[in-house]
């Protein structure tokens, strides 16, 4: 193969250093988690890669393909040349919009974790929770954690950010996942034999796993909390924990539409 002339190679090389700074400021000004924070999850999630490329792009060690070029360039209200440097980002500075995300819990603590028996109780502003994102802000839902179990990141009686739109596993996420009997929160881990051990460990240290073969798994294709699991032996992945936050009376303060200020993202 024929080396690119040098002054293409510069070019590249700074289009590629130019767009990882670009990005950065983008997902900074839309409040993603900071570097290895969870950003580059968040981000492969989002448009479907590995979480290593997803490095690269914030690290200006590669490109995204043209079509996740196309698809950032819409979340963030911008252009692919403006991505690319040939604009200036004042697109992406908008005002994103605050969005009424579903808060649900249990209905009766003492009965099982059917779908039906989780209740939507109010709604909150995304305004109003520091750890929300600007993103797919439609496909999210709020529950107080209702597990007698503890995971590392999940305690009972937390309040969970969950994405809807999950449609992948990504070793080490905490999902909310359901069979026709039970909802319950468990840590996801990829095998190399095309299975999932979805783990919950308790106070004390032990672990309760179930593996399950990546081909029973059901994602949630509409985006609702309280999708049933409707196939006996499938297991629903429900949604994928984004965030947790255990200050109670900020969650459930009455919600209010506070006025913007500023040019930039409230």
């Amino acid at each position: 193969m024929t080396a690119l002339p040098t002054n293409f190679a510069d070019r590249n090389a700074l289009i590629v250093e130019g767009f990882a700074k670009r990005l950065n400021k983008l997902l900074d000004s839309f409040d993603y988690p900071r570097h290895y924070s969870g950003r580059y999850t968040q981000l492969a999630d989002r448009y479907g890669v590995s979480v290593q490329t997803s490095r690269k792009w914030c690290k200006g060690l590669g490109l995204p393909s043209p079509a996740v070029l196309q698809e950032m360039a819409s979340d963030f209200d911008t252009t692919i040349d403006a991505l690319l440097g040939d604009e200036n980002l004042a697109h992406g500075q908008r005002i994103p919009p605050l969005i009424a995300i579903p808060f649900y819990e249990l209905s009766d603590i003492s009965s099982g974790t059917h779908h039906s028996e989780f209740t939507q109780i109010s709604s909150v502003l995304s305004s109003e929770l520091p750890f929300i994102t600007q993103q797919r802000q439609d496909k999210m839902a709020l529950v107080r954690n209702w597990a007698t179990l503890e995971s590392p990141d999940a305690r009972l009686g937390d309040i969970l950010l969950v994405g809807l739109d999950c449609h992948a596993i990504v070793d080490g996420g905490t999902y909310v996942v359901r069979t026709p009997s039970m909802t319950t929160v468990r840590i996801g881990s990829v095998s190399l034999s095309d299975k999932v051990l979805f783990t919950k460990v308790d106070h004390v240290g032990v672990a309760e796993n179930t593996d399950i073969p990546l081909a029973r798994l059901v994602f949630n294709t509409t985006a609702d909390f309280l999708m049933p699991a409707e196939e006996p032996k499938a297991v629903l992945v429900v949604g994928r924990v984004l965030g947790i936050y255990r200050e109670l009376g900020v969650v459930q303060k009455r919600n209010r539409r506070r006025a913007p200020q500023g040019g930039g993202p409230g």
